[in-house]
């Protein structure tokens, strides 16, 4: 009996002297090596093939749960003293054979939270939730820290090996119960805002809050059915478990102090080349009001419509002089594009003419009314520039010069008011007979009636523009132009297909019906254009140093 209990007090006494052999053998921050034979960490997860062999560094030695356990700062994730050895193979005093395999049978076994039952029904992966005030442990057993509380999280996992009707939460990477969580928009009624408890002692209180979060976070974020994310670099798992997901992404995004210098630097080396000498080819887009302005007597109420451009450019700078601002070029190009303006309120016709037949029989005067007539113009275009350029360091450029644009497809659309009648006066008879068709009528297909207008007639105009604004420099070197533009067309080549063609006229043989035939407005009266627009303008800049 005596014996009996000489031998218990001897292992009790090696079994407690080992843990402070233990406790002294390791140190925060020292560097080790996960054992090959290791197959659970302390909490029952399998480590993933990657952890073998490489070095870690404790972030922690032992906690409420884990009395012996070693935390380990990259993997974020606790083995047995037995478990690891120094990167040299040595070990520390070792932990008494199979205390190791005793903690991890008493992980695996049932938790605190095994008899509760949950419904995944209403949840699913993705969605965000917060964690209820109410909730004092993770079903790992660690205490969630304040800041956990009040913040959205999103569900990464539904259930494991070790949690079967468990949610893991993706930020915190750590288990839950379904019904430690709410949607946002959803607060339960019964919510309270209940305080977590202080941490025990001082020194045990801060080993557990050095992240006891970050701690189930990882432990649980591998269970074996979730091998692929485990698979996340040991580097990248400290960092956010370490940091708390607000500011963990302002820290990611922060540029260096010396990025942002070095921006600068390209930015001014970029001016100093849009000083040099350079090419520039450039594509832009432009449009605004516009006016083809005919002239003639009648039409002489030309309203804007609009006009659409693409400009193709091409550009050299001279380069600025030694200590000046400014650099000089000239640009040349083709642009391609569509104008249009109708008259404003349209101009009523009326027109008396005497018609005599080829024997001198006969003699009739005709009068020809309508209250309006109306047109809209349009044209394809192209215009070619030869144009002086100015362009500061800063930005600012302005170019004026000369265009010459040409029309390459016309069209008119007429119309004639239905208020209109054409009357035959039969002087020897003394009759007169309105709209018969044996005297001339307009017909439906001339009341709205298009077709091309100056037909084979060159209609080149030269154009006085101008165009401002402001262009950025682009990190690719090239630049990018907003500004405005205008022109005017104070020459042009053309002219009317006949001075004397009537907008209607009228054929009669006294043998049968008369002819009638609708001309186009703009054929009968305009006498030249005077084409003018003015809008906003788009343009991209390919900049290239001139080679010396």
């Amino acid at each position: 009996m005596k014996t009996n209990l000489i031998k218990t007090f001897a292992l009790v006494a090696a079994l407690v002297g080992s843990s402070f052999a233990f406790a002294e053998s390791w140190n925060v921050n020292d560097s080790v090596v996960i054992k090959k034979d290791v197959k659970h960490y302390l909490t029952g997860e399998e480590p993933s093939e990657w952890v073998y062999g490489k070095t870690f560094s404790i972030q922690q030695i032992g906690s409420k749960r884990f009395e012996n356990g070693i935390l380990l700062r990259e993997i974020i994730s606790w083995v047995g003293p037995e478990d690891i050895t120094r990167p040299d193979g040595s070990s520390a005093s070792a932990e008494p054979a199979g205390r190791g395999n005793a903690k991890r049978q008493q992980n695996a076994g049932p938790d605190k939270n095994a008899d509760k039952k949950y419904d995944f029904g209403d949840w699913k992966v993705g969605d965000t939730i917060m964690i209820k005030r109410s909730t004092t442990h993770y079903l790992t057993g660690e205490e969630p820290s304040k800041w956990v509380y009040d913040r959205k999280h999103t569900i990464q996992t539904l259930g494991s090996k070790r949690f079967p009707e468990g949610v893991l939460v993706a930020g915190i990477i750590s288990w839950v119960g379904p019904n430690d969580i709410y949607r946002p928009s959803d607060q339960p009624a019964r919510e309270s805002k209940i305080e977590t408890k202080p941490a025990k002692p001082a020194d045990q209180g801060k080993k557990e809050e050095v992240k006891p979060v970050d701690q189930g976070k990882k432990e649980e974020v591998k269970p074996a059915d979730q091998g692929k994310k485990e698979e996340v670099k040991p580097a990248d798992q400290g960092k956010k478990e370490e940091v708390k997901p607000a500011d963990q992404g302002k820290k990611q995004e922060a540029k260096p102090a010396d990025e942002g210098k070095k921006t600068d630097k390209q930015q001014v080396a970029q001016r100093a080349v849009r000083m040099q000498p350079h090419h520039r080819f450039s594509i832009g887009v432009r449009g605004g009001v516009a006016s083809l302005m005919h002239k003639a007597p009648v039409m002489n109420n030309w309203k804007a419509g609009f006009d659409a451009l693409l400009d193709l450019q091409y550009a050299y700078y001279f380069g600025a002089k030694e200590g000046k601002k400014v650099n000089h070029g000239i640009i040349t190009g083709l642009s391609f594009g569509y104008a249009q303006s109708p008259i404003k309120n349209g101009v009523s016709y009326d027109e008396t003419k005497n018609i005599t037949d080829e024997s001198g029989s006969y003699s009739v005067d005709y009068s020809i009314y309508a209250s309006e007539v109306k047109s809209r113009d349009g044209e394809l275009q192209i215009e070619v520039p030869l144009m002086y350029s100015l362009q500061t360091e800063k930005g600012f450029f302005f170019n004026v010069g000369p265009k010459f644009m040409m029309p390459v497809w016309t069209r008119y659309n007429q119309t004639i008011s239905a208020d209109h009648n054409i009357s035959a006066k039969f002087t020897d008879l003394g009759v007169t007979v309105p709209n018969e068709v044996v005297t001339g009528v307009i017909g439906a297909g001339d009341v709205k009636k298009s077709g091309s207008w100056g037909a084979n007639q060159a209609k080149i105009s030269l154009l006085l523009a101008a165009e401002l604004g402001w262009e950025w420099e682009l990190k690719n070197g090239h630049a990018l132009g907003l500004g405005v533009y205008g022109s005017y067309a104070p020459l042009n080549t053309y002219k009317p297909q006949n001075t004397n063609l009537d907008l209607v006229t009228v054929k009669a043989d006294g043998k049968g019906p008369a002819s009638v035939t609708v001309n186009s407005a703009t054929d009968s009266y305009t006498t030249g254009m005077n084409y003018f627009d003015a809008g906003l303008k788009l343009i991209y800049h390919f900049q290239f140093p001139a080679k010396k």
